[in-house]
């Protein structure tokens, strides 16, 4: 049988990260107030860190499932 009770949580996850990108992405809309340059770029190292994590999860997931 299949383990697909992380499914739900590498979903949310990525939802997650896209919700991030899109805030990051109105800081270049004129109507929006911005961030500092420096953290700007911890949020986008920390998206970074957090796709690793996805992939290291979707590995172990695949391994289990095989």
């Amino acid at each position: 049988m299949k383990d697909t009770n992380k499914l739900p949580d590498i979903q949310i996850e990525i939802n997650g990260i896209a919700q991030t990108l899109y805030g990051l992405a109105l800081q270049f809309n004129g109507e929006c107030d911005t961030l500092p340059p420096e953290h700007m770029k911890d949020a986008l190292i920390g998206t970074a860190r957090h796709l690793e994590r996805i992939y290291s999860d979707l590995v172990e997931f695949e391994k289990e499932i095989q």
